[in-house]
């Protein structure tokens, strides 16, 4: 074969190639933590898909201030445990990856949702959400398979379900009657879960067993009695985990 004949060859498998081979489009995910309280200036990471070094953010209709100040890190794998028997034949879940970031919002700033977006040289992604807040925002914090203690209503948990099988557990003591709400938010953020929340009282009765099964998210109540402790129980309904599995759930109480 002559020296022409393969320039030739090779320029007609160049531009025969598709274009979404050479230059893939980034998607996002998610923010973590997802709810932020207003008045706060908070670091948070971007999580998105086919993300690369040179992307730009963008906020739409707010006056937060969302700016990049690290660069992208690796592909987020989940840990052990790893699924046994039929389920390891399951279509594996896409790798996201972060990039930090910093929020600013003002204390005038309107509670809601808010939309963002990213662009690189490929292309922009779709938009995605997080929530500004007026009450308290945490992030999870437990100690192994501790509960995280609630001390304060009303208050909103950023939390993450990041591995197969993992229950985020929350314990509440109530020091009056009173009914507590619990508001869930997973979908409402662009998280890809169906949520299940259970809450057992001191003495191990279940008194709520909720599951997100059309992907609306989930909103319930109980009532609550003086000197009573209150475990509350989140998980995926099919106990998947993944870091994308993000979710903020808001607790508040009638008093």
């Amino acid at each position: 074969m002559t020296f022409c004949l393969r320039i030739t060859l090779a320029c007609l498998v160049c531009f025969s190639c598709p274009t979404d081979l050479l230059a893939q489009a980034p998607t996002l995910g998610y923010v973590f933590p997802p709810a932020i309280q207003r008045g706060t200036t908070t670091e948070v990471q971007l999580g998105g898909f086919d993300l690369t070094p040179d992307m730009q953010v963008f906020v739409h209709s707010s006056p937060a201030n969302l700016s990049l100040t690290g660069p992208l890190g690796k592909h987020l794998v989940p840990p052990r445990p790893y699924w046994e028997g039929p389920r390891i034949f399951s279509s594996a879940l896409p790798l996201p990856r972060e990039i930090p970031a910093r929020l600013q919002l003002a204390d005038d700033h309107p509670a809601g949702l808010v939309f963002w977006q990213m662009a690189n040289a490929n292309g922009a992604t779709g938009t995605a959400t997080f929530l500004v807040s007026e009450h308290q925002e945490v992030t999870e914090q437990r100690f192994r398979d501790m509960p995280m203690p609630i001390e304060t209503l009303p208050i909103g948990i950023s939390g993450r379900l990041s591995k197969l099988t993992e229950k985020d557990l929350y314990q509440l003591y109530s020091d009056v009657d009173q009914t507590i709400t619990l508001d869930c938010w997973a979908r409402r953020l662009g998280s890809d879960i169906n949520v299940a929340l259970q809450v057992y009282s001191s003495d191990e009765k279940q008194l709520i067993d909720e599951v997100d099964t059309e992907g609306r998210d989930l909103s319930c109540s109980f009532v609550a009695k003086a000197g009573e402790t209150y475990t509350i129980v989140i998980h995926e309904a099919d106990f998947r985990g993944a870091a994308h599995f993000v979710y903020r759930l808001g607790i508040s109480s009638n008093n």
